[in-house]
């Protein structure tokens, strides 16, 4: 993860935590054993504000029985709490607690650490971690620095050294009807000869970037479908790292009929509803935090960007050479504007 500075004052979040299966064995002078824990598991994957979360293990000691365990929680600024629990007779136990840490501190990797330790009756010990991804708010640009790419469409992008209409894609794509309104400041993508008519910037614009360590890439636009799209609501917000077919990044859509958002991340579809447009000629404004192993989507909320999904890219994120807009099938849809911030 990236450190960034996180905005806001506080983040609180209700942890319900349990455990069973600590099984009281016999005298601890025969074991030679620490107790085992399974099955750690941590949900929901992404902790926003106000969610509950859920933790469960089974920890067991057939030899001597479980003494104690607790449970210590890291939160994304580095602060924490550790909470003692005893299983009952059933060996089941559990702690609730609200969780809160300084949204603002600057966070390498944000985060909730979840550390279960337990010890038997002969004082041996073993322990088990899980983690879950916390809802990290992004730098507001446009303080975030540099921007690589500032859009409004307010002159004519179409043909020029910044943009490239369509995909070379035989028997698919044409270059269709891909203009500015220079009176709106929009750019506008009708249906092509074919479908999913598409506009995207050169290879000079961002010419490659890659997040780093220290600084995401954000890829910030606010569009809309004007008609047709099939159930489709936005136009698909694409990065790339060639501008070809297989070698898209991440597109975002929204289609309220498939669960709001669509968040595809190399070829991997992800869904969820809050804040998405519920309707054809709705603007939609929308970011992509891409870090080195994750991409994040955020949505606005009326008054700020919230995260809905995020996905880890366990292999690493590739380097982004394109962002685009890909018209749904047969459907007209304006941009108005994008917006790139990240590393030189």
């Amino acid at each position: 993860m990236k450190s960034m500075a996180i905005a806001g004052a506080c983040l609180a979040v209700l942890l319900v935590i349990g455990c069973g299966g600590g099984k009281q064995g016999g005298p601890a002078g025969g074991d030679t054993l620490p107790p085992r824990i399974t099955g750690l598991t941590a949900g929901p994957s992404l902790v926003d504000k106000g969610r509950t979360m859920t933790l469960s293990a089974t920890v067991l000691d057939p030899e001597s029985g479980v003494r104690s365990a607790q449970f210590k929680v890291t939160y994304p600024d580095g602060t924490g709490a550790t909470l003692a629990v005893v299983p009952d007779a059933s060996g089941y136990c559990s702690k609730t607690l609200v969780a809160s840490w300084n949204d603002k501190a600057a966070v390498a990797d944000p985060k909730i650490t979840i550390v279960l330790t337990a010890t038997d009756n002969a004082s041996h010990t073993a322990s088990a971690t899980t983690s879950v991804r916390a809802t990290a708010s992004s730098p507001d640009p446009p303080t975030f620095d540099p921007l690589l790419l500032d859009e409004p469409f307010n002159h004519d992008v179409v043909g020029s050294l910044e943009w490239n209409t369509g995909y070379a894609w035989p028997g698919v794509d044409g270059p269709g009807n891909v203009h500015v309104d220079l009176a709106a400041g929009h750019l506008v993508i009708g249906p092509g000869s074919h479908f999913n008519c598409f506009a995207e910037t050169t290879p000079l614009v961002l010419a490659p970037a890659a997040p780093t360590a220290s600084e995401p890439i954000i890829i910030e636009a606010r569009s809309c479908l004007v008609s047709g799209g099939q159930g489709y609501v936005l136009p698909s917000l694409q990065i790339s790292q060639n501008g070809a077919k297989n070698d898209v990044i991440a597109a975002v859509t929204a289609n309220p009929q498939a669960g709001g958002w669509l968040l595809e991340v190399l070829g991997t579809q992800y869904h969820d509803d809050r804040y998405a447009p519920g309707s054809s000629g709705t603007w939609g404004a929308c970011r992509l935090i891409v870090r080195p192993d994750s991409i994040e989507l955020q949505a606005n909320n009326g008054s700020a960007f919230e995260t809905v999904i995020s996905v880890p890219v366990p292999g690493g994120v590739p380097t982004i050479g394109h962002v685009g807009f890909q018209a749904p099938w047969t459907a007209t849809c304006e941009a108005d504007y994008v917006k790139v911030w990240g590393p030189r």
